[in-house]
């Protein structure tokens, strides 16, 4: 059950085995809802609820602790939290419009310094803050918006975020294989923290930022294809680098072997 995948750096998107880690996140997550949900009908005590999403949660990890995908992306973690917000007891300052207006600053923050992190690796633009700060900044807008939620989010749309969720961490983390330079550690500590707004955010903040990172996302795989050899013709395929510049042809041995004899002869006459 724990079976340990490939490495981002040797992804190969031709494989179905590429697609499982993912394909089972989604699995779990949704089971995890709909077990919620169930559970909430039943159960008349919150706390016991919360004991059991924590339990649930905890041995998952340790089940698929050995999956790359599955840790990078917090296992069912941002999936746990995003119940949580979504099911709370609705709180009794909704009405006011300052709140409100908080609550959507709050988001648009989130969700916009996330995307501008995301670009500045697209782009390779250098930031003066480094992913450790900016996740605990990005942790603290989830405790603001926890805390100025109003609307309640059904299990369906708990379902489509955690699908968006897990596909936008999935690619990022896949990335790696079509961008030079970079450092994996950081990466593999950012991918969670970038995408985790779109599990908690308004729903058209949601959209407008899955707009931007699909942008992204393309903008990061094209350059990644344009520098791979053959001149990108095999997208799918790893992405390996080589020295010959893109789109040329290199000599053929024997063809070097030939000018080389022929230079040599040409020395060699008076």
């Amino acid at each position: 059950m724990a079976s340990n995948e490939d490495s981002a750096s040797d992804v190969d998107f031709r494989l179905v085995t590429t697609y499982i880690p993912v394909l089972m996140l989604l699995a779990r997550s949704g089971l995890l809802v709909v077990v919620v949900d169930v559970c909430q009908r039943a159960v008349t005590w919150p706390s016991s609820l919360f004991v059991l999403v924590v339990v649930v949660v905890y041995f998952d990890a340790y089940l698929f602790r050995a999956q790359k995908l599955n840790r990078v992306c917090g296992f069912l973690a941002p999936v746990a939290l995003g119940v949580y917000v979504s099911t709370r007891a609705p709180r009794t300052h909704c009405t006011g419009l300052q709140i409100v207006a908080m609550h959507w600053a709050v988001d648009l923050c989130w969700a916009v310094s996330s995307s501008f992190f995301l670009a500045s690796h697209a782009l390779r633009l250098r930031i003066p803050v480094d992913v450790v700060t900016a996740s605990m900044a990005w942790s603290a807008c989830l405790v603001a918006h926890a805390i100025l939620a109003c609307s309640h989010t059904t299990s369906a749309e708990v379902v489509c975020r955690a699908v968006c969720y897990y596909v936008s961490c999935m690619i990022h983390y896949y990335s790696v294989s079509f961008v030079d330079g970079i450092d994996r550690n950081a990466l593999a500590f950012s991918v969670m923290h970038v995408s985790l707004h779109m599990m908690f955010v308004e729903v058209y903040v949601l959209l407008g930022s899955s707009l931007v990172f699909a942008f992204l996302y393309a903008r990061i795989y094209y350059e990644g294809l344009l520098r791979s050899p053959g001149c990108g013709m095999d997208l799918l395929a790893p992405a390996k680098r080589s020295a010959t510049p893109c789109c040329g042809t290199p000599a053929e041995p024997s063809e070097l072997i030939r000018e080389l004899r022929a230079a040599q002869a040409t020395s060699r006459e008076p």
